[in-house]
């Protein structure tokens, strides 16, 4: 059974329906274990690390993993061995949260399914995994505060000396001018500090000058 593809035109940019696949091995419940195999050889799938059981009107009714399949007895409906309750996701649910979903259920691919419980195709792994990849360069580069996406900070951790060079070049120059205008504004509170050596540790980036100032003579 091939399952069709999403319809309706909606921008699914961004969500778990970005990265479902329709070529998966589907059997209905009382289809026998043997008869699930042979039907899937010879055949190509996008996707075939779980087997996915689905009722008369093509709603989800389990899961069940090739491993499980290949193991089991010939005479053994698909059915009695599936998971009949695995996690699901809906289209528009955001891709991140349908990984971390995979993953917490420690689920090799992720089935999804609509409002009334059609199945609509699977997620599998090798794309689950470059979802994860995809939100962590994200969430490094926006705490890193200097890029917003994913791809854009991929770019930069790989783009030539030169290029880097030319992106850093005003930041590093914004960033000496921030420390010489700090060390100016510390420095005309030299005398305090040389008398209360102490409050020169209140000081950032100043740690080298407690000592110079502890070296000198006290003035009378």
């Amino acid at each position: 059974m091939t399952v069709g593809p999403l319809t309706g035109g909606a921008d699914f940019t961004g969500t778990a329906a970005e990265h479902v696949v329709t070529e998966v091995p589907t059997f209905r419940p009382g289809v026998s274990v043997g008869d699930a195999r042979a039907r899937m050889l010879g055949r190509r799938f996008d996707c075939a690390c779980d087997i996915v059981v689905v009722d008369e009107q093509g709603r989800l009714d389990g899961l069940l993993s090739i491993e499980q399949l290949l193991a089991a007895d010939d005479a053994v409906t698909v059915g009695e061995l599936a998971d009949h309750n695995p996690p699901t996701v809906t289209p528009g649910v955001d891709q991140e949260i349908a990984a971390w979903q995979a993953v917490q259920h420690a689920e090799s691919s992720l089935a999804m399914v609509g409002p009334d419980g059609h199945f609509h195709g699977l997620i599998p792994p090798r794309r689950l995994l470059r979802v994860l990849l995809e939100e962590h360069d994200e969430d490094m580069a926006r705490l890193g505060g200097y890029l917003k996406g994913s791809a854009t900070a991929r770019t930069a951790a790989e783009e030539p000396v030169r290029r880097r060079f030319a992106h850093r070049i005003p930041w590093l120059l914004l960033g000496l001018l921030g420390a010489m205008l700090s060390a100016g504004i510390v420095g005309s509170f030299e005398e305090q500090l040389a008398a209360n050596v102490t409050l020169a540790f209140s000081c950032p980036a100043s740690s080298t000058w407690p000592t110079r100032w502890a070296r000198k003579p006290k003035r009378s």
